[in-house]
């Protein structure tokens, strides 16, 4: 990622960046093996 501009708060950029990140519990848990009920489910639309 670039940011570009003046007066730019690095560290608030980093602590604000770093906490979108996935902890090791997070990355450790495989939950997402078992599939998810889809909250918002669409319809699928395929050209004829």
């Amino acid at each position: 990622m670039v940011f570009i501009g003046l007066g730019l708060n690095q560290e608030e950029i980093k602590t604000a960046l770093k906490s979108c990140l996935m902890t090791k519990e997070e990355l450790a848990n495989t939950d997402w093996e078992k599939g998810y009920q889809d909250e918002w489910p669409v319809e699928r639309v395929y050209a004829n």
